[in-house]
């Protein structure tokens, strides 16, 4: 049997679920307006009617219709549901927000050509880890040896690490390593001796990214640190929402990374999830050649990701980023010393399940499908505590809105919760218009400002959980 569009299938599954209520509805009213057995056989008797009696009657038969009535409206919106549930392809299922499946027209549709160039670089970024291989072996292991994209593998290294080198050289022809010329001393402030890694890794960047899209022309990186584990599913995800981005001018990244993708934070099931966000995620993230020449006038000495998450490089625009993570982080020790690794990275959970990309309509995530359809539903949903939200059997929806009034709020919020409380440039992690979801104890919940909504405040951050301005 040929497959009907996901929007043939919903509106079939509303007009059974309706044509079912409408003949229960039928049998209901004949069953009122037909004469019960004892007063026909008083009537065929001659006996007058007692008044009392057939008053308490009428209204004993009413009441009990009008129970029989809601049971039949009740059973009539299960069925509605579970038929609407049934024939949407990735759509809403219990527990987060997936493609439209609501009666909304979608305002836009991705192009059905290929946006995104044939070839794709995929960027090593590399030092004095050896462990580089881990990440290597995956992404030959993963990655796609047919199809309309060819991956090409570029590991760029700094730091003159001759054992890092070693292992790279051993792919032979597989991949092309690069290293950074520029092995100089950096003079920094005596106050960031300490965090003088910060300057070499903003300066390796900016060379790679130079080498790859003004010496080697390709259009599109994917870039990837060398301790960090990919999912299976991890080239054909940034395939996808990589054409996203290529359609709309108001998604200039595509990560691999939840900041808040922690296994009892997540809808495990949903791999199919995806959402927008304000807040640059890292770890793992796909670019345009047009966002490098951008960022490239403007690149800071250090500090590159936090650059990339200030309003005026931003922007207004946002990254994708899925609900279960296609990156996972190994490297603990590093120009970090370990810095959320312990209480937040290790806990984030990998993604195993497949996704039929083929199968999914991926225009809900383009801005004017996305504001109009996933904001305005959030902002219908109903609003409760936290307290109700993380109440189980609390009797609350099993999707709810909670709302926070200014950042000290949130970050109560977010601790309780165990989500990163920290903003950057005023955004907190996943957040999209001040919105972050959470899917906790079998519930999707929704931190949400209220409306009107004023925007971000740039001189907003968070130190140690304590809101600073």
């Amino acid at each position: 049997m040929a497959l009907l569009p996901v929007r043939s299938k919903t509106r079939l599954a509303f007009s059974v679920a309706f044509l079912l209520w409408l003949v229960a509805f039928i049998l209901l009213l004949n069953r009122r307006l037909a004469p019960s057995a004892a007063e026909s056989d008083s009537h065929a008797a001659g006996q007058p009617p007692n008044s009392r009696f057939l008053a308490a009657e009428f209204i004993n038969r009413v009441e009990q219709q009008q129970k029989e009535l809601q049971q039949l409206l009740v059973e009539s919106r299960q069925l509605a549901e579970a038929l609407r549930a049934q024939s949407s392809i990735g759509g809403n299922k219990a527990g987060g927000i997936g493609e439209p499946t609501s009666p909304r027209p979608v305002m836009a549709k991705l192009s059905p050509a290929d946006s995104l160039p044939a070839s794709i670089a995929v960027l090593v970024i590399a030092c004095n880890r050896p462990t580089v291989r881990r990440s290597l072996d995956q992404i030959f292991k993963y990655m796609p040896t047919s199809g309309p994209h060819q991956f090409h593998v570029i590991v760029s290294q700094d730091c003159g690490h001759a054992e890092t080198a070693s292992v790279i050289q051993s792919y032979g022809n597989k991949l092309v390593h690069i290293r950074q010329p520029d092995l100089s001393p950096i003079s920094v402030p005596a106050k960031e001796r300490a965090l003088v890694g910060y300057y070499y890794i903003s300066r390796h960047f900016r060379w790679a990214f130079d080498q790859v899209f003004l010496t080697m022309n390709y259009t599109a990186a994917i870039v990837v640190e060398d301790d960090l584990d990919i999912a299976p599913d991890f080239f054909d995800y940034f395939i996808h929402l990589g054409r996203v981005m290529a359609q709309d001018p108001t998604v200039w990244c595509v990560s691999a990374w939840n900041d808040n993708g922690k296994s009892n934070l997540i809808d495990t099931a949903r791999s199919d999830l995806f959402y927008r966000t304000d807040f640059f995620p890292g770890l793992g993230w796909m670019l345009l050649r047009p966002t490098w020449l951008e960022l490239r006038t403007g690149w800071p000495a250090a500090y590159w990701d936090d650059h990339m998450r200030k309003a005026g490089v931003r922007r207004g625009r946002a990254c994708l980023r899925p609900e279960v993570s296609r990156s996972y982080t190994f490297g603990r020790v590093g120009v970090s010393n370990g810095l959320y690794f312990d209480k937040y990275l290790r806990f984030i959970e990998l993604s195993k399940r497949p996704v039929n990309y083929a199968a999914m309509d991926l225009s809900y995530l383009l801005k004017s499908n996305y504001d109009s359809y996933y904001l305005d539903r959030v902002y219908k949903l109903p609003s409760v505590t936290l307290d109700i939200a993380l109440g189980v059997g609390s009797g609350a929806p099993a999707e709810v809105r909670v709302q926070y009034n200014g950042p000290k709020e949130f970050v109560a919020m977010a601790k309780r919760l165990d989500i990163m409380p920290d903003f950057k440039d005023g955004v907190a992690r996943c957040a999209y218009s001040g919105v972050v979801p959470v899917f906790k104890s079998g519930r999707r919940i929704h931190l949400a400002p209220g409306r009107p909504w004023k925007g971000y405040d740039v001189n907003l951050e968070v130190i140690d959980c304590f809101v600073v301005f």
